[in-house]
């Protein structure tokens, strides 16, 4: 997820990746929860499709006013979820778990940076 974001950041901001000493703002991120789920499957029960979904908690800060500038959070409904990300692969067609994981965190990272480019 780290590395997502970071290419993210790199890729679609002004934004320069520095060491916390040096840096203006901080954005911290924890996966708070993952699932995985078959939403379809063979005749012999393998799975033929598997869903995955990660739900982040994210909060963006300026460290010389302490201001949040961003910050999103999961809250305890699951239908009002802020950051979530799901990917769908099918592994009768060759697709993996890391294939559908790295699908479904490049398109958290590209929510996370939506969330900082938003006016603050």
């Amino acid at each position: 997820m780290t590395e997502a974001v970071h290419k993210e950041i790199q890729n679609r901001t002004p934004y320069r990746l520095v060491k916390e000493p040096y840096a203006d703002t901080r954005l911290t991120g924890h996966i708070i929860e993952a699932r995985k789920k078959r939403l379809g499957e063979t005749t012999f029960d393998d799975p033929r499709e598997l869903q995955l979904q990660y739900a982040v908690e994210v909060t963006w800060e300026d460290l010389r006013t302490g201001q949040i500038l961003s910050q999103q959070r999961i809250p305890i409904a699951p239908d009002t979820v802020h950051l979530l990300s799901t990917a769908d692969f099918a592994p009768e067609v060759g697709q993996s778990l890391a294939t559908g994981t790295q699908g479904a965190l490049n398109r958290m990272a590209r929510q996370i940076v939506d969330m900082m480019e938003t006016p603050w």
